[in-house]
């Protein structure tokens, strides 16, 4: 007797009968099972944990991975995850930047937005536990909840990110001593910062307009409005609207007043008030160096003028003629008394809008596209806060001083 199909053995003794049964059933056996398992994933399988050993991958989060695909002979197309390249196809270096504590999706979301279409080339992870792989991490202030920093890479840049006001930060933690000298960048509304991050800007149109602002406005009925939901803020914006209510009328929605507006339905609240007043009351909650919100630059878009308060200059960030601030007047009533002059006077109060013409105001973007270019080069940009506290509420707030003893 012959063993062809083996052909490992001559001919078989009867001692080998055993032998020759076990490698028949074990032939066989395999060759049943090749019909029932899908043997390249079997390989593929295989490939994956033997390249993921290799590469470490498990250090890295799924949402750095991007996929390439595999193509086996069966005509199945197979995928496995690997991290990202450290270049992009221009042969550019990539930086892999870490956002600790982040401030929301809808923040994650626009900054995803605004990276895709930046030239400089960088990747921005919300989570991720090995510092090390990272070019730069950025710390979100506000509520960050460790007392001490993690231990940070040789030649890595730490980004201060926050935009409320000190008042209001919640960033106690990094008042301690084990902060000092490890913060490179800040990104803040304030102008001082590495990269700036106001709550809007003005921008400067390419082609002026010839907008009919006569006509748009002929049609207001009401005199100002205030949107507001913290009724007591340090700024005592309250008592100053109490005052100047003895003099006009003043209608206030949300928490704060007695009219509603849906906050699901902000651009109608917006054309509501575009359409119906002629003053919006920008009152910021606190008096804090280059602290100008939404509640100005928001209301810039609309055709409403709005009345500003707060620490800011703002003739350094707003076109000229198009605001009315409570610092040019030395009481509340006087204040009071100017809005009605213009509301009688309807060619000086559209003065306060022609600056549309030439201008217009831009809301909800990310600067980190101008912190990716920075990182590109940032041997440039070198830095270091010795007490990046201090810089944040050191002198930068101050009490109003308009209403009075």
């Amino acid at each position: 007797m012959r063993c062809d199909t083996l052909k490992f053995c001559q001919q078989i003794r009867p001692k080998q009968t055993l032998v020759v049964i076990i490698c028949i059933v074990f032939i066989s056996s395999v060759w049943w099972m090749s019909s029932l398992v899908n043997i390249p994933n079997v390989i593929q399988g295989f490939i994956q944990t033997t390249w993921r050993r290799s590469n470490k991958v498990e250090d890295i989060k799924p949402n750095y991975y991007f996929l390439i695909t595999a193509n086996y002979t069966d005509g199945n197309k197979q995928t496995f995850k690997r991290p990202p390249s450290s270049k992009d196809n221009k042969g550019t270096a990539s930086k892999l930047i870490l956002l600790k504590n982040s401030p929301g999706k809808p923040w994650d979301l626009i900054a995803a937005k605004e990276l895709r279409s930046c030239s400089a080339n960088c990747t921005l992870v919300t989570s991720g536990n090995n510092l090390n792989d990272f070019d730069a991490v950025i710390f979100y202030g506000v509520g960050y909840p460790r007392d001490s920093p993690p231990r940070k890479t040789p030649g890595q840049v730490w980004i201060y990110f926050i935009r409320e006001t000190p008042y209001y930060s919640k960033d106690s933690k990094f008042n301690r001593a084990e902060w000092r000298n490890k913060i490179n960048w800040t990104m803040t509304y304030r102008s001082d910062s590495d990269i700036w991050y106001p709550y809007g800007r003005i921008l400067k149109r390419e082609k002026p307009k010839q907008l009919d602002f006569q006509g748009v406005t002929k049609n207001k009925t009401k005199l100002a409005a205030w949107f507001v939901s913290h009724c007591r803020t340090p700024g005592e914006r309250h008592k100053y609207v109490e005052e100047i209510q003895k003099t006009i009328s003043v209608d206030i929605y949300g928490r704060c007043g007695n009219k509603k507006c849906d906050n699901n339905k902000a651009q109608q609240c917006l054309q509501m008030l575009s359409r119906d007043y002629k003053f919006y009351i920008s009152f910021e909650n606190s008096f804090c160096y280059d602290y100008i919100t939404e509640k100005a630059l928001l209301y810039m878009g609309a055709d409403i003028v709005p009345v500003v308060r707060g620490g800011a200059n703002y003739s350094k960030f707003l076109p000229p003629n198009s605001f009315i601030n409570t610092a040019d007047f030395k009481s509340p009533k006087l204040l009071a008394e100017y809005l009605l002059y213009l509301d009688k006077n309807h060619t000086a109060y559209v003065e306060y809008l022609q600056w549309k013409n030439h201008y217009y105001s831009e809301t909800e973007r990310v600067p980190i596209c101008e912190l990716c270019t920075k990182l590109s080069n940032a041997t440039a940009y070198a830095n270091v806060y010795k007490d990046i506290y201090s810089w944040w509420h050191k002198d930068t707030c101050k009490r109003p001083n308009d209403l009075g003893s």
